[in-house]
């Protein structure tokens, strides 16, 4: 039987793919995240307010334009410096882009590893 190709978890946020072992349920990432205890920003009505200015401001992929690639549409807004908890970053209009799914799958992972 064909398996369909794995996606992103529709979360804003979550990196995992589907099925998110976090959000599987329908929990919040507060309630599901304690190594990563700012998850809950996300959540947040400001965090909400600015990546949807950010995504209405950027429609195409950043990273896809500054390597010269045809520009995808934008889905996911990136801190470009990981926050780590820290509001000032977190909330931080000049630390966040707007980059594709894959440009943003690969980023996390590349951030992960390290």
């Amino acid at each position: 039987m064909p398996v369909a190709p794995a996606r992103a978890c529709p979360r804003s946020g979550c990196p995992q793919l589907q099925p998110c072992p976090d959000h599987a349920k329908g929990e919040t990432h507060a309630e599901v995240s304690t190594a990563r205890p700012w998850s809950r920003l996300y959540d947040t009505q400001r965090w909400k307010r600015l990546s949807a200015k950010v995504r209405q401001l950027e429609t195409t992929c950043r990273a896809c334009y500054v390597e010269g690639r045809p520009p995808k549409p934008s889905r996911h807004v990136d801190h470009i410096v990981p926050h780590r908890g820290d509001l000032a970053r977190f909330y931080d209009r000049t630390n966040v882009q707007a980059l594709c799914a894959e440009c943003h799958s690969a980023k996390t992972r590349r951030e992960q590893r390290t």
